[in-house]
């Protein structure tokens, strides 16, 4: 009987972990269609310097108090360009929390503290997002 369980246990341990292998994978590949890919590391969002943020990209920046603006407007095809000028990390995923699943491309991931993530969006519509370490933080990017 005990042993029973014991399996059980192990093998709903494996099932839950395998997920999170899945969606980490996941939220890994939608970070492809940023700038900079030669410093890519686990589990973060790319980060760009300035200089090298393409000219069309849209800012929006992150401070303590949230999100500047709160609203972008875009075309499709833009590059939009998240940069983190709070104190700590950041994770930009699309709405609604926790499944994220309006808009994959908002999908960013993690953006440390002083550095920045380039993304594009192609896909139409309004779509929230929203930091998911304190998902009250919220925008809208507006693709036209």
């Amino acid at each position: 009987m005990k042993t029973g369980i014991i399996v059980t246990g192990l093998v709903a341990a494996a099932l839950v972990i395998g997920g999170f292998i899945i969606i980490n994978n996941k939220s890994d590949n939608n970070q492809t269609s940023t700038t900079n890919t030669t410093n890519k590391q686990p589990e973060t969002a790319t980060n760009t310097s300035e200089t090298q943020t393409p000219q069309s990209a849209s800012p929006i920046t992150y401070a303590n108090s949230g999100f500047t603006p709160s609203s972008l407007t875009v075309k499709a095809g833009d590059s939009v360009t998240i940069k983190n000028n709070s104190d700590g990390s950041i994770q930009i995923q699309s709405n609604p929390h926790p499944i994220h699943n309006d808009n994959d491309e908002l999908n960013v991931g993690l953006i440390q503290a002083g550095k920045t993530s380039t993304f594009t969006v192609t896909k139409t519509g309004t779509f929230g997002y929203h930091n998911h370490l304190n998902s009250s933080e919220t925008g809208t990017i507006i693709v036209q």
